[in-house]
């Protein structure tokens, strides 16, 4: 008997065990879908894109799940996640990446809701890769320019051959490459105008005109100034306007919300030639003895680029020396005589200047004196010699805390000048077989 029950509450006990077994179910998984359902990503260098397979997606993630609630985490410090206020999706965002030649580490981002399996997204940034554009002409034939420009040290023309032809500026706005510039027609003689991604479009003249400085809207409007009839004009479109009914040029402009600053000279009666600053047409100040050559406003301060006299015709301490002034301030660059001067920008809150300056050395009694005119810029005023003899510095501009000048150095053994830019006081050559010279330069994030 006493076996017998040991038995029946074996049995019993094993009826119990699985009972309960049968009873407890298991857990349902949470679902959890992520779209874009992607598991690598990559931001450009500016974190502006960001890219699957090399194709743009939208940085904007959609979850849908069972779950109660889900969480997106990131412990990278360059790549930050942003939750909406649905709670329906995040957003991936990236820091810009300002080095060249390095990268972030990945990153991971990992979403996770209830006991669903985590969803995880490698996000990765490219390098930041540039796009130099240079505008400027080379002579394939002697006394005859041809108007190019080079892309990444690639050089593309823009005319023909054997056709006088010159650039002054360039500008990209968009996917779209203006470059303004001239060349010399066997009938017409001089057309001025400018080229939209190679296709020149001439802007209206009565004779003898030249186009020294424009700028293209984001609307596609085109505003330029130079002269015709030795009178200072400027273009909006296709229509030409007189500025002034005497003798003036105009050499430089800046287009500031629906204000239009422009810098040049202009003759008064008794007086002669005057440096020039128009505001919409209307002179707003004058400088005897100079000439404005180039302005730009930052801030709501209009800074002016020129030359001025100074100095004694009688104790033969007379010369030009070249200044910018800020709203009226006036502020020396050098004493020195023969100095020139280019254009003037504000660059990461730095007044940048360029032109070129002037060395001269008497040798006795060898009798052959060493003069030559290198290129140079100032910055705040402090100025640095680019180039160690001839040269010129022309179009400035800056990108990432890097400042690139367009211009050009000579070379002594072939005795011809070299079409380069600077960065930051560094040469890079980008022509070293043609004579050349550099005018302007655009640099740009590759996209």
């Amino acid at each position: 008997m006493k076996k017998l029950g040991l038995i029946l509450i074996c049995l019993f006990a094993g009826l119990a065990t699985n009972s309960c077994s049968d009873s407890d179910e298991a857990p349902v998984e949470d679902m959890l879908t992520v779209l874009p359902d992607v598991k690598t990503v990559t931001f450009s260098a500016s974190g502006e894109t960001l890219y699957a397979d090399d194709r743009p997606i939208d940085p904007v993630f959609r979850i849908t799940t069972t779950a109660a609630n889900w969480d997106v985490e990131t412990a990278s410090l360059w790549c930050s996640v942003e939750k909406d206020e649905e709670n329906r999706t995040f957003t991936l965002r990236a820091q810009p990446n300002t080095s060249e030649t390095q990268v972030p580490e990945v990153a991971v981002v990992t979403v996770s809701a209830g006991n669903a399996s985590p969803v995880e997204i490698a996000v990765s940034q490219q390098p930041l890769s540039l796009d130099v554009y240079v505008a400027g002409y080379v002579y394939y034939e002697p006394m005859v320019r041809t108007a190019v420009y080079w892309k990444n040290g690639t050089l593309i023309p823009l005319i023909g051959q054997g056709i006088d032809s010159y650039v002054k500026q360039m500008q990209l706005i968009g996917n779209d490459l203006y470059v303004l510039g001239g060349f010399d027609d066997p009938t017409e003689g001089w057309v001025i105008g400018y080229w939209k991604n190679g296709e020149f479009h001439a802007l209206p003249k009565e004779r003898k005109p030249e186009v020294y400085e424009f700028h293209v809207t984001d609307a596609g409007d085109l505003y330029a100034v130079g002269y015709d009839r030795l009178k200072a004009v400027y273009w909006e479109n296709d229509e030409l306007f007189r500025m002034e009914s005497v003798t003036s040029y105009a050499y430089g402009m800046w287009l500031d919300g629906e204000d239009l600053h422009v810098v040049g000279t202009r003759y008064i009666s008794g007086i002669g030639m005057v440096g020039a600053y128009w505001k919409n047409g209307t002179i707003v100040s004058e400088l005897n003895g100079g000439t404005f050559y180039s302005v730009c406003v930052d801030d709501g301060k209009v800074y002016l680029l020129g030359m001025e006299t100074v100095g004694s015709e009688e104790d033969g301490t007379e010369r030009e020396v070249p200044f910018y002034q800020v709203d009226g301030e006036k502020y020396r660059l050098s004493e020195e005589k023969n100095c020139t001067v280019n254009k003037i920008r504000i660059l990461d809150g730095k007044v940048v200047c360029t032109g070129t300056g002037y060395y001269f050395e008497e040798r006795m009694p060898e009798n052959v004196d060493i003069e030559y005119f290198y290129a140079q810029c100032w910055v705040d005023g402090t100025a640095t010699q680019l180039t160690p003899d001839n040269g010129d510095a022309c179009g400035v501009t800056s990108y990432n805390g890097n400042i690139y000048i367009a211009g050009n150095d000579f070379d002594p053994i072939q005795v011809v000048n070299r079409a380069v830019y600077w960065k930051d006081g560094v040469r890079i050559a980008l022509d070293d077989t043609l004579e050349a010279k550099a005018i302007d330069i655009v640099v740009v994030e590759r996209k």
